[in-house]
């Protein structure tokens, strides 16, 4: 059955909607194309990652899992890979929650092609399809190491179902160790080379999972993971110095050459900015926009 025809909408990384937990990335797309839902982007998620090649017991923990995080009304998110990515997103579609699917392709050029019927019941769950490749590009090998590193942005938590020594799921993690996300990872047979991957994150100090209750009971003690990201209303009497702060840091000189206003008047609304908790100095003496804030 051909797909429906949907939209596809394109964030720039100076959007509102764009992904903010993205901007964590030391390289952030400079943008990225969506089918579906772009508001969800900046929500909670999960991720669900692990071997296209799995064993049946991983497809049955993966299914358990991830049905109890959709019934949980949480988003999950995975890379639309055979095996345990398209558990994870057929479990989200069957209990009619939402899910984000980030592809290794343009949006046009849709892989794998046997996922495809996918695509209208993830939209249709108010979930996305995302690609920082333009709609026409064909899948490069590249791609899928570029697109774990937005797996693992967008993810609050990664769960790994199960991992090989060299796997495309060891590259997600990776990133979400440098990003400080948590990590869960389902243990395997010692003897089983599917899993080496797998045992060798436990043995590093990742938790250990073997069911969604252990998912769950990890979720309900760190409640503080849930980490919105807002659009700020700043002050209009203050938003010449705001606007003149970058994401990269930016000194008082800086500032100055960007506005021309007076030295004092800029330390003052400095004063005020960070009273107000919308930007930051960090201990390199720049100042930093802060639109990120913690759900505790």
């Amino acid at each position: 059955m051909l797909r429906k025809k949907h939209e596809i909408k394109i964030l720039k990384k100076s959007d509102l909607d764009f992904p903010q937990k993205l901007k964590e990335l030391k390289k952030c797309p400079e943008q990225i194309y969506v089918m579906g839902n772009e508001k969800i982007l900046n929500d909670y998620m999960i991720s669900v990652v692990g071997a296209r090649d799995c064993s049946f017991e991983s497809i049955k923990i993966a299914k358990e899992i991830s049905e109890g995080i959709s019934k949980l009304n949480k988003i999950i998110v995975s890379g639309f890979a055979k095996g345990i990515d398209s558990v994870a997103h057929n479990e989200s579609v069957k209990n009619n929650s939402k899910t984000v699917a980030v592809i290794g392709s343009g949006l046009e050029r849709i892989y794998p092609k046997q996922n495809s019927y996918l695509i209208d019941s993830i939209i249709e769950n108010d979930g996305a399809i995302i690609s920082e490749h333009s709609p026409s590009e064909s899948p490069q090998r590249y791609y899928f190491s570029l697109r774990n590193r937005i797996i693992a942005a967008l993810s609050n938590v990664l769960v790994v179902i199960q991992a090989r020594e060299k796997s495309g799921s060891l590259i997600t993690v990776k990133y979400a160790e440098e990003l400080m996300r948590p990590i869960l990872v389902v243990p395997g047979a010692v003897e089983d080379c599917g899993y080496t991957g797998s045992n060798l994150l436990i043995k590093k100090g990742n938790r250990s999972v073997n069911s969604f209750k252990d998912v769950y009971d990890f979720l309900a003690e760190n409640e503080s993971l849930e980490i919105i990201y807002t659009n700020p209303v700043i002050p209009t009497e203050l938003l010449d110095v705001y606007n003149a702060i970058s994401e990269n840091g930016n000194s008082v000189n800086d500032i100055y050459m960007k506005t021309n206003l007076n030295i004092n008047d800029i330390q003052y609304k400095l004063v005020l900015l960070e009273m107000r908790g919308l930007i930051q100095k960090g201990i390199d003496g720049l100042f930093y926009t802060n639109r990120r804030v913690t759900r505790f």
